[in-house]
């Protein structure tokens, strides 16, 4: 009998305590607009919270985004679907993507308020 109000103490005790805060599945949209392949660099490619939300966070540092590259042919499109660590709510993020594309290096900034879009584009372009 001891055993069993034990047990219940301790389901009642994980009921009450507050659940880890989930990450926030987000979805890429990838759209390579050049007349070459381009690669993914996955170490310079970061992203980092920037500021408000339903849960206002502080500026935080830059964390990789993808855990390897990969590649986009020429005129091509692929959608990658990524976890980031912090749930929704937490604000804005600021996304910084790095590409190969032969000798040149392509970087393309974008600040996407999360709790709106979750899905967005990335487009990368011949120089204008």
């Amino acid at each position: 009998m001891r055993t069993r109000s034990f047990v219940f103490a301790v389901l009642a005790v994980m009921a009450l305590a507050p659940a880890a805060q989930a990450g926030c599945g987000i979805e890429i949209r990838f759209e390579n607009r050049m007349d070459r392949q381009i690669t993914l660099d996955d170490r310079l490619t970061k992203v980092r919270t920037v500021g408000p939300g339903t849960n206002p966070v502080a500026v935080g540092p830059w964390r990789r985004l993808f855990d390897d590259g990969f590649s986009l042919p020429a005129n091509s499109m692929r959608v990658k679907h990524v976890s980031l660590a912090q749930g929704c709510n937490a604000g804005s993020r600021q996304f910084k993507f790095v590409f190969a594309a032969g000798q040149e290096i392509r970087q393309v900034d974008k600040i996407v308020v999360i709790p709106i879009d979750k899905k967005f584009k990335v487009r990368i372009r011949e120089w204008d």
